[in-house]
């Protein structure tokens, strides 16, 4: 369900985002539909997104739910924490998500130290 709602996200359809998102709340146990609901009224998408980032407990998610709100330097921290953890693999940058780090010098001393 996750990936369902970053493509709609990706697309711009923000009802079938928000009904993804609800659906991968019943799910996982971490957001009601109230919660999902409420979160949609007050700021669209980016409320989803900051709802995502609240309870997501995946590094690699939750930096993908930074990146799509436009924050480039919290999204680095955490792929750079999973780069020093060891739990960082190479076919994560290939996500359409992390678009706004591309030029970033972090991301790119990130690419760099993997040997992309």
């Amino acid at each position: 369900m996750r990936l369902a709602f970053f493509i709609n996200v990706m697309k711009g359809d923000e009802l079938a985002a928000l009904d993804t998102f609800k659906k991968y709340g019943e799910i996982s146990g971490n957001w009601t539909t109230e919660e999902a609901d409420s979160a949609f009224l007050v700021d669209k998408i980016d409320g989803l997104l900051k709802l995502g980032v609240k309870f997501e407990k995946s590094k690699y998610y939750k930096a993908k739910f930074y990146a799509l709100l436009g924050e480039v330097d919290l999204a680095v921290d955490l792929l750079d924490s999973m780069l020093q953890a060891g739990s960082f693999h190479p076919y994560y940058i290939t996500s359409r998500m992390f678009e706004k780090l591309r030029f970033h010098p972090r991301y790119i001393a990130i690419l760099d130290s993997i040997g992309l």
